[in-house]
Formats: structure tokens, C-alpha cells, sequence
């Protein structure tokens, strides 16, 4: 009786030892499974965070390169050498992959049968022959064969060459053509010709170090001796300048939110937009054509009327730059640049534009 009453007592210490360790380790589970939760929560809250950084990062460098348009520009050299122009015959590789390498013909003496050798001599000549025969008549239509395959191989070799040697003549007379272009350009550039000074602004204009989403059309006219050059250009809307200024992440409602750009923000910097790309495209013009006297400036935008939902073109930009003048003019003070030229610069979506038609 007092041996079941122990073993019934030990029976329960063991009981309660286990419910103490299951206790404890639920605890344990629990607990980790809390603090995992939490380092969880705190890395998706600084993922969020710096997901709102990169954008807002990426909003700064937006900002960034639409105010360095100018300082960038004027760091290259926009001359265009008309003999630059000139191409060299290009190398082309006479290509006989297709056509492979002349092969050996067959040789005698892997068909030639043994000779009969010591009695088999005496009795083996007859056999012999018949073998040397089929072995000659092996020969021979493999010697055939061959003889056709080199015969196609030679002749498509021969094609390949004379394919190889038009397609060099054509494009040498491709090459010839274009370079008494650019010599016949070159030498009316030297007699001042409008129409080829005209050309050569067209392609300094069409050369512009510009953003990717910036368009590049361009209307250049000159006057007589190709004194005075007439430009006409498409110039960004305001849509590339960023609406949201930065972007914040509200922890407590797990948003991003995009704060916008003040409306007066936007307007201004899509002005100095549009004074640097006037400026660069003055600049990169009298720097690439020392006879160029004076340059009329105007610059449009694609615009949209809301009245009536037809696309228009206001004019924002007016200039008339005289070399004299523009070689004095301080270009890394944008507004006081356009200023010294008399520069209008206008809202495209104001209450009025320069309007121009298209």
C-alpha cells in the first residue's frame, strides 16, 4: 500500500515537472515568436521608409539634372568639323563559312587490295583480280564523287567571291557618293551658302546633350551669306518637372505619401528649363559657326486647348542674341542671362501666351 502511494506521488511530481516544461517552453515559443514578429515589422518598417527615400532620392535627381541642362552642355565642344563627316570603305570579310576548304581526294592506296603472297600466287591470281577490280571500281566512283563536290565547292567559292566583290563596289560607290556630298557641303559652307549653313545649324541643334524625354525637332532658316540664322524649336512642357516634391511614409497608416510640388515651384523651374535649353542652343550655335552674326530664337511647346480640346502650339520662348552681345553674357545666371538678351519667356498655360500657329 505505501509503495502504490509512492509511486502514485512520484507519478505526480513527474506530472507537474512536464506541465512545468510545457508551460515554459510555450512561453519560450511564444515569446520568440513575439520578438520575431517584431524584428519582422521593423524591417518592413525601414524597407517602407527607404522606399520613400529612393523615391524622393529619385525626385532630387530629377530636380538635379533639369537644372544642370546648361552647365552640362557647356562642357562639350559643339563645333562640327564638315570633314568629320567623310566615310572610310568599310572592311567587309569575304565570308566562306558556307563553303569549306578543298578536300584530298581519294587516295589509291587505301583501295589497292595485298598481293597474293607466297603459293597463293601460283593459285590466287584470279581472285585477285576480281578483287583488284572491284577495288578499282571503287576507286573510281569515289574519285568521281569527289571530283563533283569540289567542282560545286569551287563554284559556289567563285560566287562567293564575285557576291563578295559587287557588294565591295556598291558600297565604295556608296561611300564616293557621300563624301563628294560632304565636299560639295563643306565647300558651301566656305561660300557661306544659306542653305547648307542652315544644314550645318540643324545638326549642332539636333546634337543638344539633352534629357532622354526632352524632344529634339528643330526648324533652322538663314538669311543671305548665312549671317542671320532663324530657329524655331520644340521645347518641354511643365509635365517634366516632377509634381510631387518628395515622398514620406506614414508609419501609423502604412502609406507613402506624395507630397506635391507647389505650383509656383514647378512653374519656376520649368522656366529655368526652358532659359537653358534657349541658352545652350544660342550657345552650341555661334560656338559652332564663327560667321553666324545673330540668331532669332523661337521656342514652342505642345500644348492642349481646353476650350476647345485641339492640340496648339503656344510660343513661350522669344530671343534675338547678337554675337557681340552674347559673348559678354554671364550663362551660369540663367534669369540674368535672358534678361541682358531681352528674352520673353512666357506660361504656355497662362492668360497669354505668345501664341503662334503651328
Amino acid at each position: 500500500m505505501a509503495q502504490t502511494r509512492t509511486a502514485s506521488h512520484e507519478a505526480a511530481i513527474r506530472a507537474k515537472e512536464e506541465a512545468a516544461i510545457a508551460a515554459r517552453t510555450a512561453i519560450a515559443v511564444e515569446a520568440a515568436r513575439k520578438s520575431a514578429d517584431r524584428r519582422a515589422r521593423k524591417e518592413y518598417l525601414v524597407e517602407r521608409a527607404a522606399d520613400a527615400e529612393r523615391r524622393t532620392a529619385r525626385l532630387d535627381a530629377r530636380v538635379a539634372q533639369l537644372s544642370s541642362v546648361l552647365a552640362r552642355g557647356l562642357r562639350r565642344d559643339p563645333r562640327i568639323d564638315p570633314r568629320a563627316l567623310r566615310r572610310e570603305p568599310e572592311r567587309l570579310p569575304l565570308d566562306l563559312t558556307t563553303i569549306g576548304w578543298p578536300t584530298a581526294p581519294p587516295d589509291w592506296s587505301r583501295y589497292e587490295p595485298e598481293p597474293p603472297a607466297g603459293l597463293g600466287r601460283l593459285w590466287g591470281r584470279a581472285r585477285h583480280q576480281q578483287r583488284l577490280a572491284a577495288a578499282r571500281q571503287a576507286y573510281e566512283r569515289d574519285l568521281a564523287a569527289h571530283g563533283r563536290l569540289e567542282a560545286d565547292r569551287r563554284a559556289r567559292f567563285t560566287e562567293a567571291r564575285r557576291r563578295h566583290a559587287t557588294e565591295l563596289a556598291r558600297m565604295r560607290r556608296e561611300v564616293e557618293r557621300h563624301n563628294r556630298a560632304v565636299d560639295e557641303f563643306a565647300a558651301r559652307l566656305a561660300e557661306r551658302d544659306p542653305d547648307a549653313v542652315a544644314d550645318l545649324l540643324a545638326m549642332v541643334l539636333d546634337r543638344l546633350p539633352l534629357p532622354a524625354d526632352f524632344p529634339l525637332a528643330a526648324e533652322v532658316t538663314c538669311g543671305l551669306r548665312g549671317e542671320l540664322a532663324v530657329v524655331r524649336i520644340e521645347l518641354p512642357g511643365p509635365d517634366v518637372v516632377p509634381a510631387e516634391r518628395a515622398v514620406r511614409y506614414v508609419a501609423a497608416d502604412d502609406e507613402l505619401w506624395e507630397v506635391p510640388r507647389p505650383e509656383a515651384e514647378v512653374a519656376e523651374l520649368h522656366r529655368l528649363v526652358i532659359g537653358q535649353v534657349g541658352l545652350l542652343c544660342l550657345r552650341d550655335l555661334f560656338a559652332a559657326d564663327p560667321g553666324l552674326g545673330s540668331v532669332a530664337l523661337t521656342g514652342y511647346v505642345r500644348a492642349t486647348d481646353m476650350s476647345t480640346g485641339r492640340r496648339h502650339y503656344p510660343t513661350i520662348l522669344e530671343v534675338h542674341a547678337y554675337r557681340d552681345t552674347f559673348q559678354h553674357v554671364d550663362l551660369t545666371d540663367v534669369p540674368d542671362a535672358l534678361l541682358r538678351l531681352g528674352a520673353a519667356v512666357t506660361d504656355p498655360y497662362g492668360p497669354t501666351p505668345l501664341e503662334r500657329s503651328a
